[in-house]
């Protein structure tokens, strides 16, 4: 139906949670793995109700983003140099990058994947 943005103070922390409203009869609160923390409510649900319910579970939301922020940065920028690794279906693949002027193009191995270019990545 509606969602609302509100945020709660814990201590030195402070809690942004997106409130979704639905037709349901239970409050659900849920921390994700990007640490965001969202609630679906009731429709005749208080705002001061739902802001209580999630200081009651702060420690435990605050435990759940720590465990979370452990994982934290999930994938590193790629820079595309050589000797970086990359996923490719679930396994490691270390970039090779090497100069040519023919017979351009990519070639994947065991281990690794050779990049031929003209020009320096």
């Amino acid at each position: 139906m509606s969602a609302t943005t509100r945020t709660i103070n814990y201590g030195d922390a402070v809690i942004a949670f997106e409130v979704n409203f639905s037709e349901r009869k239970t409050l659900d609160i849920s921390v994700h793995p990007n640490q965001q923390v969202t609630v679906k409510a009731p429709v005749d649900a208080l705002l001061e109700e739902i802001d209580r319910r999630v200081k009651n579970h702060a420690r435990w939301i605050i435990k759940q983003q720590q465990f979370f922020s452990q994982f934290d940065p999930r994938t590193p920028s790629r820079q595309y140099i050589g000797g970086e690794t990359h996923l490719y279906l679930g396994r490691q693949y270390r970039l090779k990058i090497e100069i040519k002027s023919e017979n351009l193009g990519t070639q994947m191995y065991t281990h690794s994947t050779i990049i031929y270019t003209q020009v320096a990545l």
